[in-house]
């Protein structure tokens, strides 16, 4: 039986580096991916996941959302989040998903952090 944190951070990993590794992602892109999921966390504390999702959709983040989204799906068994399919869903199930995105905010940053952050990115911010 595999833990599901670990199966959570392998899946993370996956798809980090689909970005970390894609050359048609530019070293922008990446960064911002980056910083978005540094702030994720704190971000969904802040607004609840609907208001994270939205945020997200907004600033048209749409590789972290869908990263986010997957992981959610992994945990939960809940797929196709939808800002209408939030809005009607009870409340036991939202802080179920809410929970389930924090947890994959923090494996969403840790996995970036080690393939897209690094050395070179964090000296040449300061």
């Amino acid at each position: 039986m595999e833990i599901l944190s670990l199966k959570l951070g392998k899946k993370a990993m996956e798809l980090v580096r689909e970005i970390s590794e894609n050359d048609k992602v530019s070293e922008k892109e990446k960064d911002d991916y980056l910083k978005t999921v540094k702030k994720l966390g704190s971000l969904i504390v802040q607004n609840g996941i609907l208001g994270a999702m939205i945020f997200l959709e907004e600033k048209k983040k749409n590789t972290v959302l869908n990263h986010l989204k997957k992981l959610i799906e992994e945990m939960t068994g809940i797929g196709n989040l939808s800002e209408d399919m939030m809005n009607n869903i009870d409340i036991e199930k939202y802080l179920k998903i809410q929970i389930a995105a924090l947890e994959a905010s923090k494996w969403l940053k840790r996995c970036a952090e080690i393939l897209i952050g690094g050395e070179k990115n964090e000296s040449s911010r300061e």
